[in-house]
C-alpha cells in the first residue's frame, strides 16, 4: 500500500539497505541526478496514529511547506515516517537542525530526519492537491495563531531559527520561530512587523517572492527602486510548486534594503497586483561581467526610474521609517 501512496506523492523507490520501510534518504541537499538541489526531508520515528498535519503544525515555523505527508506503512520497530519539502534548501536545513537537536516533536516523540535523495513531485491529480494545500494552510493558521479554524490564502515565507539548547527546551523552538515571521496577507489575522535575523555583513541583496507568473525585472524595480539605488534586480525563470515567481534585488547599500524589506514585511510592495514576500539572501548577487547583460541591466534600471519617479526627478529616495513606500526629493 505505500509504495502506491509514495509513488503518488512523489514518486520514492525502495529502501537503501538497513533503511527505513519506504524510504530513500541523503546527507547532503544536493541530489545525485543533474545535481538537483533538495528541498524534501525524510522524517521518521513517528508514532502510529500521527496525521500529515501534526507534522506539517511542527515544521511550518521554519519556512514555507509545499508538501508534507506520511506513508501508511509502519517500520518494523512500530513507527511512521514521511517526507516534507519545504520551498528552499536553507529552510530544509533549519528544520533538519532543529530535528536533530531533538526539538521537532509531534505528538510528544522527537522525530529523526535526513535529507531525502530526490524530491518529493508535485501533486497533480487536482482533488489531492487541494486536499493537501488545504492540510498545510490550516497548519500554518495553527502554527502562527493556535487557531484550527479557516482556511488562510498564502503565507509569507519566513526565514526560520537555529534552534540551540536543551532537550528540556524543546517546546520553546516553535515560539521562537513564531517571532520571527507572523506576517501574512490573510485578513483573518493581524498583520505585524516582527524582529528580522540581522543580515550577513555587507550582504545588501533582498530575495523576493510570491510573484504571479508574467511579472517583470522592471516590474520590481520600480517597486524597489523608491527606496534606494539598485544595482541588480532580476526574477528567475523557473515557477515555484505553487506558480510563483522570485528573484533577487540589489542595493547600493544595506540600510536601504532593510528599508525596503520593512515596507514588503508590512504588505506595502505591490507587484503587478501581488503583495510580495522577502528576505535577506544569504550573500550579494555577483556583479555581471558581460558588456552586453551590463548595458540591458542599467537600461532597465534607468527606465525603472523614470517609471517610478518620472523623468526629471531626484535618482534617490527619502528612507522611510515606517514601512510604507518612501516620498521622493
Amino acid at each position: 500500500e505505500w509504495q502506491t501512496y509514495a509513488k503518488m506523492m512523489g514518486g520514492y523507490g525502495p529502501a537503501p539497505s538497513g533503511g527505513a520501510i519506504g524510504t530513500e534518504v541523503a546527507t547532503s541537499p544536493y541530489g545525485s541526478i543533474d545535481n538537483e538541489v533538495i528541498t524534501t526531508l525524510w522524517i521518521g520515528n513517528v508514532l502510529p496514529g500521527s496525521t500529515d498535519y501534526a507534522v506539517a503544525v511542527q515544521l511550518v515555523p521554519f519556512g514555507e511547506l509545499t508538501s508534507c505527508f506520511l506513508l501508511k506503512s509502519i517500520s518494523p520497530q512500530g513507527q511512521l515516517s514521511g517526507f516534507v519539502r519545504f520551498e528552499t534548501w536553507q529552510e530544509a536545513q533549519k528544520a533538519l537542525n532543529a530535528i536533530n537537536a531533538s526539538k521537532v516533536l509531534v505528538n510528544n516523540q522527537a522525530l529523526t530526519g535526513k535529507f531525502a535523495s530526490k524530491n518529493s513531485k508535485p501533486i497533480k491529480e487536482p482533488t489531492l492537491a487541494a486536499q493537501q494545500q488545504t492540510m498545510i494552510d490550516r497548519a500554518y493558521l495553527e502554527a502562527y495563531t493556535g487557531q484550527t479554524d479557516g482556511s488562510p490564502s498564502h503565507y509569507i515565507p519566513h526565514q526560520g531559527v537555529a534552534v540551540s539548547g536543551s532537550a528540556g527546551e524543546a517546546a520553546s523552538w516553535q515560539a521562537q520561530a513564531m517571532s520571527q515571521e507572523q506576517v501574512r496577507l490573510h485578513p483573518g489575522i493581524p498583520v505585524t512587523n516582527p524582529p528580522q535575523a540581522a543580515p550577513a555583513e555587507g550582504v545588501s541583496t533582498l530575495w523576493v517572492g510570491n510573484m504571479l507568473p508574467g511579472t517583470t525585472d522592471q516590474m520590481l524595480a520600480v517597486q524597489l527602486v523608491r527606496f534606494g539605488e539598485l544595482t541588480s534586480c532580476f526574477l528567475m525563470k523557473t515557477l515555484s510548486p505553487k506558480g510563483q515567481m522570485s528573484g533577487f534585488a540589489r542595493f547600493a547599500i544595506q540600510e536601504t534594503a532593510k528599508q525596503a524589506l520593512d515596507a514588503i514585511l508590512n504588505g506595502h510592495v505591490i507587484v503587478n497586483g501581488s503583495a510580495v514576500s522577502g528576505k535577506f539572501a544569504s550573500r550579494n548577487c555577483s556583479e555581471l561581467k558581460d558588456d552586453s547583460l551590463i548595458a540591458k541591466n542599467k537600461a532597465m534600471l534607468d527606465s525603472a526610474l523614470i517609471e517610478a519617479f518620472g523623468s526629471g526627478t531626484a535618482s534617490h529616495a527619502i528612507p522611510s521609517t515606517s514601512g510604507a513606500a518612501p516620498n521622493t526629493l
